[in-house]
């Protein structure tokens, strides 16, 4: 079996610590222009299997080595910051939101961060240079690598930053402080509570997980579309879900180039995955009009009785940037169901539904998805 990058084994202090360390020893403190910024995000690499063939044996505290724009942000955080840190260990906390070491494994996501940082540079480009907009980046996390960038970007614009822990909040703002930026507010706050102060031209959010199972997203663009300025953006623009039937037993002995934990897959070789996709049915839903349930009629009369349910995710972060179903953790497939289909065949049924409430459960993937017929 082949084990992934875990979000429950490290200590955030120790690792936030060490992180800011390295930071300052290679690069200093000096905080990040908007040249730098875009050339340190053009250098992140393509494609996963890009991010594993450039730091080959280089690990920090077990974990991928930090990529440059990590560590130039993190050598800006304040000491103080981090020691006020609680003995957190990589794990959600009680209230939904990410605690704030977990934030490292979302942007040393490498792909899915220069696709989101990639998208947000052609959206912030479609509007005039001098237009004053309002961006919002909700759930912007310990270092707000999306809101950060609307602000270098766009100084004529107001930025406005949600994130509701509030350590990472404060480890958020000491990066903010430290490029001394005038045009954004960083507020500790639940985010689908918070109501804008002015309409909102640019809707960022990476608040996503597998299938929209988790995490917030969802609620995030309803409770905000209402908030949108005409003609507003939201990033992502819009997800792909997508329901699979599988070959029993065909992922769960995979090649090398595929590594498993648990129920979900980091697929560094698609086409292998995809080779054992016997069916694939997909629900697309843009952000402005995210559903409360997804659900899937499944034909199963010509359907091996022995195929697993699996849900694959893709992200549309702009109408030509696609985070794609083996390109990030978020993203990653996630089997939902052990061979169903030859109860519901013997039970006389023709149809097998496969449904669940989006945004609900957080990190409890798979966990509330009802599988019927």
């Amino acid at each position: 079996m082949y084990d992934v990058m875990s979000i429950n084994k490290f200590d955030s202090r120790a690792l936030l610590r060490a992180l800011q360390s390295e930071g300052q020893k290679r690069f200093g403190n000096q905080p990040l222009t908007r040249a730098t910024f875009d050339t340190l995000l053009d250098a992140l690499p393509d494609t996963p299997e890009q991010a594993s063939e450039e730091a080959p044996g280089r690990e920090f505290h077990g974990m991928r080595y930090p990529t440059d724009l990590t560590l130039r942000l993190f050598a800006l955080t304040d000491a103080h910051a981090l020691e006020a840190l609680p003995e957190e260990h990589g794990e959600s906390l009680a209230s939904g939101a990410l605690e704030s070491g977990a934030t490292y494994n979302s942007f040393e996501d490498v792909v899915r961060t220069k696709k989101f940082l990639s998208g947000i540079r052609d959206v912030l480009a479609e509007y005039p240079a001098n237009k004053r907009m309002h961006i919002v980046d909700a759930g912007c996390g310990a270092v707000p690598l999306l809101g950060l960038y609307a602000a270098l970007a766009r100084p004529e614009s107001a930025v406005t930053l949600i994130e509701y822990n509030r350590h990472s909040a404060r480890i958020a703002r000491s990066i903010l402080d430290a490029h001394h930026l005038t045009n954004v507010q960083l507020v500790v706050a639940d985010a689908i509570q918070y109501i804008p102060h002015a309409p909102i031209d640019v809707l960022l959010s990476e608040t996503i997980t597998q299938g929209l199972m988790g995490e917030s997203f969802p609620d995030v663009c309803a409770h905000f579309l209402p908030h949108l300025a005409m003609g507003g953006s939201i990033v992502p623009k819009r997800i792909h879900i997508s329901c699979a039937l599988v070959e029993a037993g065909s992922v769960h002995h995979p090649p090398k180039k595929i590594r498993l934990t648990h129920e979900w897959v980091e697929v560094l070789a698609p086409n292998e995955f995809l080779a054992h996709v016997t069916a694939m049915h997909t629900y697309t839903c843009d952000s402005a009009d995210m559903p409360k349930n997804v659900t899937f009629a499944i034909p199963i009369d010509d359907v091996s009785d022995s195929c697993d349910i699996w849900i694959l995710t893709e992200v549309d972060i702009t109408d030509t940037t696609t985070l794609t179903f083996w390109e990030s953790y978020i993203t990653f497939p996630r089997m939902v169901a052990r061979a169903p289909i030859a109860a519901a065949k013997k039970a006389g049924k023709a149809t097998l539904f496969v449904e669940y409430a989006v945004g609900k459960g957080f990190y409890e993937l798979g966990s509330e998805v009802r599988v019927a017929y």
